[in-house]
Order: structure tokens, then C-alpha cells, then sequence
């Protein structure tokens, strides 16, 4: 008796689980299926904005330019965002793009879904 009981816990914790891992699943299905890091660009598109609506919302607080006019994420926010190096002819230098991650929060923050 005491088994079935530790087993219907434990199937009940796994559904919670499940119900609370749900939303963070289905945004990995909405923008990440294939792909890992994505421009700033095709993030506003994804996000139903113009380059630079998407822009200017994160010039606001979470990204800025750095002395080389390259953009930086601040410390904080950094989670959402990876500096991908790049090499275009003679210049050499350091993308930043967006995490998955950090698609699906800024989609929350800027078309109100939790």
C-alpha cells in the first residue's frame, strides 16, 4: 500500500512538473526549433515589431554601444544574449544576438504574455 501511495506521489509531482515546465516548452517550439542564436533583425520580425521599434525597447535598459560602436549587453541581461565573434573582410570583431532564451523574454515583456 505504501508503495502505490509513493508512486502516485511521485507521479503527481512529475505532472506538475509538467505543468509548469509547459510554457517554457512551448516557447523553445515557437523560436528556437533550429535555431540556437538569432540577429536582432529576425527577432523583431518573430516578435511582430520593425528593427528598430525592437531596438530602441532594448536600447532602453538593456543593451548598449561600447567604444567600438559594437553593442554590449549589460551584466544583468547578459543571459539573454551572446557575443558571437565575425570576420568581414579586413574587420574583425563581436556580434551580439539573441539566446532563445532571450527571445522568449522579451517576447513576454513587449506582447504582454506571462
Amino acid at each position: 500500500v505504501s508503495q502505490s501511495r509513493y508512486r502516485d506521489c511521485r507521479i503527481d509531482q512529475a505532472e506538475q512538473k509538467i505543468a509548469l515546465d509547459a510554457p517554457k516548452v512551448a516557447d523553445w517550439d515557437k523560436f528556437a526549433s533550429h535555431e540556437t542564436f538569432i540577429n536582432f533583425r529576425d527577432a523583431a520580425s518573430k516578435l511582430g515589431k520593425t528593427q528598430k521599434e525592437f531596438m530602441d525597447f532594448l536600447r532602453t535598459k538593456y543593451i548598449y554601444k561600447n567604444a567600438r560602436q559594437e553593442y554590449r549587453a549589460y551584466a544583468e541581461y547578459q543571459i539573454y544574449f551572446s557575443l558571437r565573434p565575425f570576420s568581414n573582410n579586413s574587420i574583425i570583431g563581436s556580434q551580439l544576438m539573441l539566446t532563445a532564451g532571450g527571445l522568449s523574454f522579451f517576447d513576454r515583456l513587449m506582447n504582454g504574455e506571462k
